[in-house]
């Protein structure tokens, strides 16, 4: 990158405009409204801090868009006054035959690559280039990414791509590294991450589509300056599922696990939701009330880490020579480790009627 002054990208990925996240839960009604809220959140960040561009790496739209929510973005797009945006399409969202983004006018300094075919889209202004390419179909297995060269006499080069798993366009950061592009800006899996420092940036969902996309969500700000390049993350506070642990021990009691539920639950900002994950050791006769548990508001699902707390010490001298006795003797003469473990409580659970599910 030669350019004298510095760059400025609003990076952004799986806006997924038209899901409709949490379907049927007590929150779910406005989750879907705030995935645009969000992505408008953003466009107003690109204007105030005056981004020469903004990258879109894939899957604004959940499914194939309507004309109408094209020129909602458009509408959205329009307020800005500096940066140019570039749109590819991902895997939900991929130019079909007959999608509207074949053939759309924008009226902003919008640019969609509408073909699966690596294009080069220019930037004399910014002394850039953006090299690029959209889905055509669901699934891209083969590494397209690879066809890429440094070909524009633009000064500064950027790769935008989305993929990252084995039916998505498969990819590896090493390779992406050595193709010495000044900055890579991805798109598809949901948790943001810098692959590699400053330079090759996963941007992650911009909001939440589900209880496993936990952490965090926003867009990422990259400044590029005289062969250097700087990224940073910026949330938006608009949902976030969060790992909650409650740790159960041989007292435990489905009252005092409800009370501690809520109490934990009161202690979420208001943009939180609890994935709730049970830990510890309980009674073997104790059955975690899940479904109570889910009934609290703002909880999303419970995982259960829990296991029932033997004396296996005990169950021996108890059962002696029978099956149970006999059985823990056998797994104690195997090489101890997290594989046996496993093997004791499962062979437990069944010898002694419980059907727990780890």
């Amino acid at each position: 990158m030669d350019g004298e002054n510095e760059m400025k990208i609003l990076h952004m990925a799986d806006v997924h405009l038209g899901a409709e996240p949490d379907k049927g839960k007590p929150w779910g009604s406005g989750r879907g409204r705030g995935l645009w809220e969000a992505f408008c959140q953003a466009m107003e960040a690109a204007e105030e801090k005056q981004v020469d561009l903004v990258l879109i790496a894939g899957d604004l739209f959940h499914r194939q868009p309507l004309k109408k929510e094209l020129r909602e973005v458009d509408a959205v797009c329009s307020r800005l006054t500096k940066a140019e945006v570039v749109i590819i399409a991902g895997n939900h969202d991929y130019i079909s035959p007959k999608s509207f983004y074949r053939g759309f006018e924008f009226q902003s300094r919008i640019r969609v690559i509408t073909s699966q075919e690596p294009q080069v889209i220019e930037f004399p202004r910014l002394d850039a280039a953006v090299y690029a390419f959209s889905y055509e179909q669901r699934d891209i297995k083969e590494p397209i990414y690879q066809r890429f060269h440094k070909v524009s006499r633009m000064g500064t080069h950027i790769l935008l791509l989305h993929g990252g798993d084995e039916k998505h366009m498969p990819f590896r950061t090493r390779e992406l590294e050595q193709m010495g592009f000044d900055y890579v800006a991805l798109g598809h899996i949901h948790k943001p991450a810098q692959l590699k420092a400053d330079r090759i940036v996963m941007a992650g969902a911009l909001q939440p589509l589900d209880c496993n996309d936990t952490g965090p969500h926003g867009y990422w700000v990259a400044k590029l300056w005289k062969g250097t390049a700087s990224a940073a993350f910026y949330p938006i506070r608009g949902c976030e599922y969060l790992p909650v642990t409650l740790e159960l021990d041989k007292n435990m009691t489905n009252n005092r696990l409800l009370e501690a539920a809520k109490q934990r639950l009161l202690e979420l900002e208001p943009y939180q939701i609890a994935r709730l994950v049970l830990t510890g050791n309980h009674d073997p006769e104790f059955e975690p009330d899940v479904e109570q548990l889910e009934a609290l508001g703002r909880v999303v699902a419970v995982d259960r880490l829990c296991k029932p707390h033997y004396d296996f010490q005990r169950l021996k001298q108890e059962y002696g020579n029978q099956i149970i006795g006999r059985y823990i003797m056998e797994l104690e003469k195997l090489p101890q480790n997290e594989v046996t473990k496993q093997a004791l409580y499962f062979g437990m659970d069944a010898l002694m009627g419980n059907g727990y599910v780890y």
